[in-house]
C-alpha cells in the first residue's frame, strides 16, 4: 500500500509539473 501511494505521489507530480 505504501509503495503504491509513493508512485501515485510520483505520478501526481509528474503531471503538475
Amino acid at each position: 500500500m505504501v509503495a503504491y501511494l509513493e508512485t501515485a505521489d510520483k505520478r501526481f507530480k509528474q503531471m503538475l509539473t
